[in-house]
């Protein structure tokens, strides 16, 4: 057997193993890290599966992430699929192909706050917050800057693709018209009982459950790792609040976040 035909052999059994997938048939949840989207994506599998989901695990089975490998055959055979992505719009970047999208948007602030709790409970235990905020705004963190990925998917060609836009507040402000927005754009028609079953199981206590029934099994923590607080434990000062709005100025001015 040559070095060619072994790698088509082994591209052609890595494909059918791990679960795909594919921008001409899939909708994609997109956000910034840290703006709500391990909530909405307990929201839409319990849309899908008309019933309350038991753990943050069963999410990956679900709504399946772009960056976690999840075999094929533990997930559902449908039509197409709702994919967790954090990846800003860039013609060189796949992301680029993506055709229908959900973009799920929080203020920076409060992005900044929790980006930074789960960074220092997950990965870092001297992260100065000043060193933090300089690289949060510079765009020196994964994927991006804030304003960066927010600009990417809201203004220019991106909006040429078939674009749903929800703000983190008005889910918090207004649940059941925002998650019907959200199903009508999925395709599905919920009845009342069915969204209100939705908010309770997603609310912040139902999350919190949800992570302490099970999490990813590389996940050995008993704390909460991704369920926050809300804000996290960080306040930020004013300069470096002040250094978000510098920075981020313009789309917050469009986002309506004073």
């Amino acid at each position: 057997m040559n070095m060619v035909t072994a790698i088509r052999i082994v591209r052609k059994f890595v494909h059918r193993k791990w679960f795909s997938d594919d921008p001409q048939r899939d909708i994609y949840l997109v956000s910034y890290p840290r703006s709500g989207n391990t909530w909405m994506r307990a929201v839409i599998a319990e849309l899908l599966l008309k019933r309350k989901t038991t753990s943050l695990r069963e999410l990956d089975y679900i709504v399946p992430d772009i960056y976690y490998r999840i075999p094929k055959n533990k997930i559902p055979n449908l039509d197409k699929y709702i994919v967790k992505s954090h990846e800003p719009f860039r013609t060189n970047l796949p992301s680029a192909k993506y055709r229908k999208v959900i973009y799920l948007v929080r203020d920076p602030r409060n992005v900044a706050v929790s980006y930074y709790r789960y960074i220092m409970k997950n990965e870092l235990n001297n992260y100065p917050t000043d060193e933090f905020i300089s690289n949060f705004v510079s765009g020196k963190i994964f994927p991006c800057s804030w304003q960066e990925h927010v600009s990417s998917w809201t203004v220019g060609m991106a909006r040429a693709i078939d674009l749903l836009i929800i703000k983190y507040e008005d889910l918090i402000q207004s649940p059941k018209e925002n998650i019907k927005r959200i199903a009508e754009f999925i395709g599905i028609n919920p009845k009342d009982n069915l969204l209100d079953e939705v908010i309770a199981s997603c609310s912040k206590e139902g999350m919190r459950e949800k992570e302490f029934n099970g999490n990813r099994p590389e996940i050995e923590s008993k704390e909460l790792y991704f369920i926050g607080s809300g804000n996290g434990e960080l306040i930020l000062t004013a300069q470096q609040e002040q250094l978000i709005c510098d920075y981020a100025r313009i789309p917050m001015e469009i986002f309506g976040y004073r």
